[in-house]
Parts: structure tokens; sequence; C-alpha cells
């Protein structure tokens, strides 16, 4: 079966605020029939604490401009809130008087709440790698510790002992000093 594309809902109403024109994904986005309805009571729309009504729109209307794609929440009584990116532009006749406005609204409310719950998964890991960062400074410090003394004593060894001791006593203080430093870098590259 071929998906059917979503349609943005699309408003058309009076300069009044009257809807005169919608098209079925606005009757649904509303859940109800919205003709001949005041445009403020069907869409309660909210662009961060401002409420966005037909005065404002008219009033950006009749400056000449329009809305293009702002991120607006439409508010329910009965369901949560949507998000959706309105756009709006006004609808003049020939003689260059302002019929109304016709609104377009794009359901961003998925892509939204996702986009939210990345930022709190960022935020988690964010806490996490710095617990991670923590935890990796403590065991850092426990780990050189040792391996710090064992280098410094067989550094002393070898200050003190060198040449007096044989080969074989010489050889084993070299090689345990290098192991000590083979190890502080792997610490190093682990961390």
């Amino acid at each position: 079966q071929r998906a059917r594309r979503r349609r943005s809902p699309v408003v058309g109403w009076c300069a009044r605020g009257m809807i005169l024109r919608s098209s079925e994904s606005a009757q649904n986005l509303a859940g109800r029939n919205i003709l001949l309805q005041p445009f403020d009571s069907v869409f309660q729309l909210w662009d961060r604490e401002t409420r966005i009504d037909t005065a404002r729109l008219l009033s950006v209307a009749l400056a000449g401009e329009g809305f293009q794609s702002i991120e607006v929440s439409l508010f329910h009584a009965d369901k949560p809130y949507s998000t959706l990116l309105l756009s709006a532009g006004p609808l003049w006749r020939d003689d260059r008087e302002l019929l109304g406005c016709v609104v377009t609204l794009t359901d961003i409310t998925e892509r939204k709440r996702s986009e939210e719950a990345l930022v709190r998964q960022a935020q988690e890991l964010e806490r996490s790698n710095g617990d991670l960062r923590q935890f990796a400074y403590a065991v850092s410090h426990d780990l050189r510790e040792p391996i710090r003394i064992v280098t410094i004593y067989s550094q002393l060894f070898e200050k003190k002992y060198k040449g007096s001791l044989d080969e074989q006593a010489d050889a084993f203080i070299q090689h345990t000093i290098e192991a000590a430093q083979r190890v502080e870098t792997l610490l190093d590259d682990l961390l």
C-alpha cells in the first residue's frame, strides 16, 4: 500500500476572525467542525509566553508582513499540547483591502519530543561521563602510587648497588625500572 502523505492544516479566515475555509487536516487537528467558528476559540496558539490571536495576526498582515515557520504551542482542552510551525500571510482583495489571513500549521510535536529526549539523553550522558572521569581519576591515583613506589625503590637500588652486584642483579634492577615505566605509560594510555 502506498503511504498517504500527511498534509499541513490550512485555515483561511476573514478580518473579523471567523474561519471561512479549512482543510480536512485542520478539522482533524481541532477535533471538530471549525467552519464559521472564531479562530481564537478553535486554535489557542502561544509563542513562548505570548498568545498569538487574530488581532496579532491581522496587525502583522496589515504591516504587509507574515509569519514564516515560527514555533508555537497549540493547547487542547482534553489532550496534551501540540507543537506546530505557524506560517501566516495576508489575504488581500484587488483594491488592497485586507480580507483576512491564510494560516498553515505544520505539526512537529513528535519531532520536538524526540529532540527533547535527545537533550535529556545528552545531559544524562554528560553526567555519566563526569562520574566516569571522577572514577578514572581515583583509579589512576590508586594504580599509579604502587607503580611509583616500585620505580623509586628500583632507582634507589640501581643507584646504590649498580656495579657492586653481579650482572644478573644489575639486569634485574634495570628490567624492573623499565617494566614500571611501561606500566605507567600503559596506564596513561588507558586512562
